[in-house]
């Protein structure tokens, strides 16, 4: 999987994790441990367990996950989360969310170019500075 390189000592939104929790679930149907090395492989370094659980425990409450006892071959039996069809609905609602942090995050590289003179801050092909440029040279 790809790293997305959020550290964990940076702060995002309280319920940031939310999407990507449901995310890993629309993916697989997981136990705790296995949801939060998928989170670590995202970037999401600074998530306890205890947090992970508080959240699972909240999206089951709340119909988003559904849980079941799983019989353990050499261990003991562990809760395997799945995403319900609710959850579904919610993590469509998030995009427009993720989306919108997108949008402002690609105004600030686009206010941070001006202020700097460079043309591309992130220094990817199609970040906000390049996109600025594309259009400037399709309506030349």
């Amino acid at each position: 999987m790809e790293d997305f390189g959020v550290s964990g000592s940076q702060r995002l939104p309280k319920n940031f994790i939310t999407p990507w929790v449901l995310l890993v679930l629309k993916q697989w149907n997981l136990h705790g441990y296995l949801i939060l090395q998928q989170l670590e492989r995202m970037g999401f370094s600074g998530v306890d367990h205890a947090t992970l659980y508080r959240e699972l425990r909240r999206l089951e409450r709340d119909g988003f996950v559904a849980s079941e006892w799983e019989a353990g071959e050499s261990g003991p039996a562990r809760r395997v989360y799945s995403i319900t069809d609710a959850g579904e609905e919610m993590l469509l609602g998030w995009t427009e969310v993720v989306s919108g942090y997108q949008r402002m995050i690609n105004g600030f590289f686009d206010l941070y170019a001006q202020a700097f003179g460079i043309s591309n801050p992130v220094g990817s092909e199609d970040g906000p500075a390049s996109q600025k440029e594309q259009g400037t040279q399709e309506s030349e």
